[in-house]
């Protein structure tokens, strides 16, 4: 059974305790756990209680001393330090300071237990520019100071936007794995009553690169009138995506995207008969 530390400096306790009330956080944990005493004896997460709690600074002596002290006392098999601009007073556009933080989580991390795994969340680039390098030939600097911090991890996973209007829609990308291949964009959606993110089988990577611009269009886009050239009256939408799919050779996500507009348009009726 794995045990967890998550060193949190964004969250209070009453923020947590809300998640808790709502069922949130022992969904986002353990969905197949039968038993939510089970998570409590595993899971051990340190918040902030007081207003300087938010910064750790492992740079300063007598912070590395105190959360030391709650490692060796809890002793879990990997840590979450969130976020990472919370463990150092110093520049994290600094080469040198940048190195002197990640060497600093190493050290404490293993300390006790060289078989302990630092996870660490970092908060990087925003906007369409930001989502651009998620992916491509960026993604692998997409964190802030991304010399030191490519060079430093093992694994890293990127998340960013990809709608400038649905909050909930992110894009999952893999910036490096040392012991593997990268896995492919995966897109997700946050489910509001579960609080966690769901994989959204109707992402389409390569429409989502023609949006943030690193890719240009291959093909012209499906008009609704041509989906309405496919209509018969009566046909089943399964029948009406393959149809748009076999046509203009789309992607499943695309396909349904046409057919929704051309509905949204009114060239179609949802009962799949011509205006």
């Amino acid at each position: 059974r794995v045990r967890p530390l998550l060193l949190l400096a964004s969250n209070s306790p009453r923020r947590r305790q809300l998640l808790t009330d709502a069922g949130f956080e022992f969904a986002t944990i353990a969905p197949r756990v039968a038993e939510k005493s089970d998570v409590d004896r595993a899971l051990f997460i340190h918040t902030i209680e007081n207003d300087a709690d938010s910064f750790l600074n492992l740079i300063n002596p007598a912070n590395y001393a105190a959360v030391n002290a709650l490692i060796q006392d809890v002793n879990p098999d990997f840590i979450q330090w969130d976020p990472l601009n919370s463990l150092t007073d110093n520049d994290l556009n600094s080469d040198m300071d940048m190195r002197a933080v990640v060497s600093a989580i190493s050290t404490i991390t293993r300390s006790g237990n060289p078989n302990r795994i630092p996870f660490v969340l970092h908060h990087s680039l925003t906007g369409k520019i930001g989502a651009a390098r998620a992916v491509g030939w960026d993604k692998a600097s997409y964190g802030r100071n991304s010399k030191v911090l490519q060079a430093w991890t093992r694994a890293q996973i990127n998340l960013a936007p990809r709608s400038a209007d649905n909050p909930n829609l992110l894009i999952m990308s893999c910036g490096k794995n040392n012991n593997g291949k990268l896995f492919p964009e995966i897109g997700v959606e946050f489910d509001e009553n579960l609080g966690i993110y769901i994989k959204d089988d109707s992402f389409d990577p390569e429409e989502f690169r023609e949006e943030v611009g690193i890719q240009s269009s291959k093909k012209k886009p499906i008009t609704p009138e041509q989906v309405a050239d496919l209509v018969e009256d009566g046909i089943p939408r399964t029948k009406l995506l393959e149809a748009v799919k076999n046509k203009y050779s789309v992607s499943q996500p695309t396909a349904y995207r046409t057919i929704d507009r051309a509905e949204e348009a009114g060239n179609i009726r949802k009962e799949r008969g011509k205006k």
